[in-house]
Order: C-alpha cells, then structure tokens, then sequence
C-alpha cells in the first residue's frame, strides 16, 4: 500500500513538474518564419542555413534596407495567445563577436501574416540577424547605448526564434553598391585566389616568389630566358587555389589574361597568355595547381612596359556579364575575373594588391 502510494505521489511530482516547466519556459515553435523582401518585392526567406542574397529597397553608407515579414500557423497564434501577456517581436542585427549593431522592438499583432513597420537596416559589418518573439511585459524599454538593457533582451528565453548567418553572397549585397560588383559576387562568386607567382632566370632558378604583400621585382635581359630586341621574355609559374565552386551552367574554360597598367578597363585587359589551363575546370575546392607560361616585358625604354595586372578569368561568367550590358561604371576588368594580380617591375609605381 505504502509503495502504491509512493508511485502515485512520485507521477503527481512528476506531472506538476512539467505543467510548471511549461508555464514558466513554455515550448518554443523550431524556428520563425522570416522573410526577407528587396528591391522589387524580391523575397528571400530566411534559414539558419542560408546560402543566397537578395538587393535592398535602397542603400546608403549605413548598409542595406529591407522589409521584413512573419508567418505563424493558427496553432503557433494560439500558444502565443495563452502564453503571452504582450507578445513583441526583436529584431537584432550582430557584427562579429556578436557586438550589437541595431536592435528594434514591435508589438506583435496576432495575425498569421505579420508585416513588420518600416524597413529594417542590415548594417555594414553585419553577419548575423536575430529575430526573436518575447513578452514585453516586465522589460525595460530597449536601449541601444545601455549594454544591461540590451543583455537582459538577449538572455530572456524567447517563445519563438531565428539566427541567421549571412554567407557571403548575402554580405556582397550590403558592401557592394556597384552593380556590376554585385553582379560578380552575387551570382559568380570569385573561384580562385592567387597564392603565389614565382618568375624564373634563364637558367631555371627562382629569380623571386611574388605574392599579394611582395609584388616587386627586378627584371634585366641577361636574367631572361630569351630576347628580342628590347623585349625580354621569363617562364613564369603561378600557384592558384580554387575557393568556390564554378557557376552552374556551361562547362567552365578558363584563361589568362594581363593588362600594361594598373586597375585596366575590360578592354586595355584583353591580352591573353598562350597556354593550355584546362585543369582548372577539374581543381577541387581547397586545391593549389601550378600553371606554367611565359610572359615578356619591353625592358628597353627607361620605363617598363608589359604585365602589370593579370587575371584568371572563367570565360563563361566574363560573357554572362557582357550578356547583360558589361560593365559601364566601373569598367575595370576586375568585375569580370576570378582573381588578379599585380607585378611592380623595376620600381614602377600601383603598388601590390
């Protein structure tokens, strides 16, 4: 009889434990439903695991503005309902190590579709958005400046929540106010990265390992592999680590391309390198391939002349751009490459990239 009353007592325990459980930390929905809406009612819905980017209503030097819109099913209305005495919605913009950027407050109206109040500024520097639905009652009014206020904010368990960090598509559209820049980074992520470009003497040995930081060197026509006349010609080797993926569509060819002067129009970088670069097509994502060529500068001038910036380009993204008007301001060439690079030959001046 006593153990019968034990068991009963410990199941009464057991069930007023999760009733007062539920009242006080009352079960929170998987995740919101935000969405997102740019320019020309463009909608981007928002996941824990985004992977795209949308254009703002507008921009300024403070970053992007978007509109911003809740879904809620009729249960999910009901549980808030019951649950909370004044439902509001915080939204919260972080940059990194989740400083606070902007933070804002609405009350929540209970309907399944909820247009939150003007546009939401995604700061420049952000890479998290936080939103999240709490009851107001008993919070301070929301400080920005007030770092007490906005913790207790952040520390109160909310009914409903959503972390959102920004790939690097979204960031392009809130950093890039040329469309041409977001045109590239938007749609054609940059696939590689020079790592390094090494340029050998005649004999084959390594007369300097260029890199971003160190672009100098000095060329003469006794150090080169061949001559002609004031032209002298080096082998050269570039190392290049792919990042991304190529676009999805034709199957990517690539070249290489080089421009005499520093930041060149698409059309003072149509130089092309003689040479087989069909391997990058087939270069995994993290790996390094090294591409032999030859590259010659005019050393007999008193002034260089030859290679000053150079470029890998997919040839297929580059006329995807020109397919839609190119670029017309800026016209430089490097919206339309993967990467570049810039050699300093002799002291000349534009410095590393």
């Amino acid at each position: 009889m006593r153990e019968n009353i034990r068991i009963v007592a410990l199941w009464v325990a057991l069930i007023w434990l999760q009733v007062a459980c539920q009242q006080d930390h009352p079960d929170a929905f998987e995740s919101l439903q935000v969405t997102l809406i740019g320019q020309g009612q463009s909608t981007l819905p928002l996941s824990d695991n985004l992977s795209d980017g949308i254009s703002p209503i507008r921009q300024d030097s403070l970053g992007g503005y978007y509109r911003s819109q809740l879904r809620f099913t009729e249960t999910q209305l009901s549980q808030i309902r019951q649950t909370l005495k004044e439902p509001v919605v915080l939204r919260v913009a972080l940059g990194v190590n989740d400083s606070v950027l902007t933070a804002d407050v609405h009350p929540l109206p209970l309907n399944t579709l909820v247009d939150l109040p003007g546009e939401q500024l995604i700061p420049l520097g952000a890479v998290t958005l936080m939103y999240r639905v709490l009851d107001y009652q008993g919070l301070p009014q929301l400080n920005l400046q007030d770092q007490q206020i906005l913790k207790t904010y952040l520390s109160v368990r909310p009914y409903g929540n959503l972390l959102v960090r920004f790939p690097f598509k979204f960031s392009c559209y809130i950093t890039e106010t040329q469309i041409c820049a977001r045109e590239r980074c938007l749609s054609f992520p940059s696939e590689f990265n020079f790592e390094r470009i090494e340029i050998l003497n005649k004999d084959g040995g390594i007369l300097k390992t260029l890199t971003s930081e160190d672009c100098a060197v000095g060329l003469s026509a006794s150090l080169a592999s061949s001559t002609s006349g004031p032209l002298a010609t080096f082998n050269v080797r570039a190392y290049i680590k792919r990042l991304n993926t190529a676009p999805t569509g034709p199957t990517p060819t690539y070249s290489l391309r080089y421009a005499n002067v520093s930041a060149p129009s698409r059309e003072e970088a149509s130089s092309m390198v003689t040479g087989d670069f069909s391997s990058l097509a087939t270069l995994a994502v993290g790996a390094t391939q090294m591409l032999s060529f030859q590259l010659s500068w005019n050393l007999g001038m008193g002034s260089v002349i030859g290679p000053k910036d150079f470029f890998v380009v997919n040839n297929a993204t580059y006329d995807a751009i020109l397919a839609k008007g190119g670029c017309t301001s800026p016209n430089t060439m490097q919206y339309y490459a993967e990467d570049r690079f810039r050699f300093n030959v002799n002291g000349a001046p534009g410095g590393c990239l």
